[in-house]
């Protein structure tokens, strides 16, 4: 094999290794962003240009935990998520770059990556039907008014082709703007309440 060749296959190989850490990357990104009290922590910072302290941090996230004020939080209550924050999630987000968490110091601030992105989770399962799941549905449904207008069988036969092509129209343009409305409801950060505890309030 000659020296091209080999240098060739070195940075394939090299390029693929990078691609599945990306891959990992990303995928060990949105499993972080999975747990609630994280969340909390992005939502909170996302307001804040200066760096905050460990403990300011902990008791609002501990407010928005037990549904009260940061100042009605007990030491008991912001002890506890203090202790979880300080021991693994604010390194666990320092070390995936979203944060920049000075241990020593008690420290904690956005990071430049943290500034970058745009943070949005989407309504799970368990909450209701997610929204690529409801835009194929819709999106069969229109094929199937389409072949019955085609074929022509009764009573199909009988409403004008314009009147298919209305509600077609009309259903992807409702369900358009509800699913921009329902983005900007759980897009986080965009208001000093968290996302899921905006949602509480509907």
């Amino acid at each position: 094999m000659q020296v091209g060749e080999t240098m060739n296959l070195k940075s394939e190989h090299r390029g693929s290794i990078d691609a599945e850490r990306e891959e990992l990357s990303y995928d060990t990104i949105f499993f972080t962003l999975s747990n609630p009290r994280r969340r909390y922590v992005l939502n909170y910072l996302k307001h804040r240009d200066e760096p905050i302290s460990t403990g300011e941090l902990a008791k609002q996230v501990a407010s928005w935990e037990y549904d009260t004020t940061p100042e009605q939080v007990t030491n008991q209550q912001r002890k506890r998520v203090y202790t979880s924050l300080h021991q693994t999630h604010l390194p666990k987000m320092n070390h995936l770059g979203i944060v920049d968490y000075d241990e020593g110091r008690g420290i904690v601030k956005p990071s430049q990556r943290f500034s970058n992105l745009d943070f949005y989770l989407e309504i799970s399962p368990e909450q209701g039907l997610p929204w690529h799941e409801f835009f194929v549905g819709l999106s069969t449904l229109s094929l199937v008014l389409v072949f019955a207008a085609w074929v022509g069988p009764y009573p199909f036969s009988v409403v004008p082709d314009l009147v298919y092509a209305a509600v077609i129209a009309l259903g992807f343009t409702i369900s358009s703007l509800l699913f921009v409305r329902s983005a900007r409801r759980h897009r986080l950060g965009d208001d000093e309440l968290p996302a899921c505890l905006r949602e509480s309030e509907l």
